[in-house]
């Protein structure tokens, strides 16, 4: 009895961990620095939320501060504060190259952007798009009204991100906890049967049957 209280105690503490709500979790920010092959700089920092919109390890872009900086003077991209976020599942017009998709999507690892989609914000009125290609990330302006654009490339070594906050586990994470807490308790359970058939083999082995021969010769009358 004491054993199965401690077992519901255990499977119960797991229940409430996957129960936990995201919304529990502080601020999440992620600082992002890069240096494009045109000499174009961007110091940005983002706000993450952890939303179930997203797949699990990703995060949702929900605001964006910094700066973007061309020290050459000559790449042909806005510069100054980054004035706000392009909103997720907005379409860039990039002159004959078609439409983009915007997800403002995040991932701790490289190469943090997700591919063909990406991070959209602004500059001014300059509208920008980070996202990822293959094995670097390309880097486009789209200018208002004519839908004109410049593009570069930011090259893997030449950037670098930092997650910062109180990063709330993963659903997923969560559960595979709550499921190995299940078994480690499963498995304890099977150990504790096992000892106990043992005991009972070992308990079995020691008792003496009586033997009904012997019965037999023992009630027998005594040779004269």
């Amino acid at each position: 009895m004491k054993h199965a209280r401690r077992i519901s105690a255990l499977l119960l503490a797991a229940l409430a961990l996957l129960w936990v709500p995201s919304a529990t979790a502080g601020p999440i920010t992620f600082n992002f620095e890069a240096t494009a092959t045109n000499g174009l700089v961007i110091d940005a920092t983002m706000q993450l939320s952890s939303s179930s919109s997203v797949p699990a390890g990703w995060y949702l872009v929900t605001g964006i501060s910094g700066t973007v900086i061309d020290p050459t003077g000559n790449t042909g991209f806005a510069t100054g504060a980054i004035t706000g976020l392009d909103p997720a599942n907005g379409y860039d017009i990039i002159g004959k190259s078609g439409r983009f998709i915007i997800d403002n999507k995040i991932n701790p690892m490289k190469p943090f952007f997700d591919y063909d989609s990406g991070l959209g914000f602004y500059v001014g009125s300059a509208e920008m798009n980070i996202w990822s290609g293959s094995g670097y990330l390309d880097w486009y302006q789209v200018s208002a009204p004519d839908a004109s654009y410049q593009s570069t490339q930011i090259l893997d070594g030449s950037y670098s991100g930092e997650m910062n906050g109180d990063v709330t586990p993963e659903p997923a994470t969560l559960i595979l906890f709550g499921t190995g807490l299940a078994g480690i308790v499963g498995r304890m359970s099977l150990h504790r049967l096992a000892l106990k058939l043992r005991n009972l083999t070992a308990k079995s082995k020691d008792q003496t049957v009586p033997c009904d021969h012997c019965q037999v010769a023992r009630s027998r009358p005594p040779l004269v």
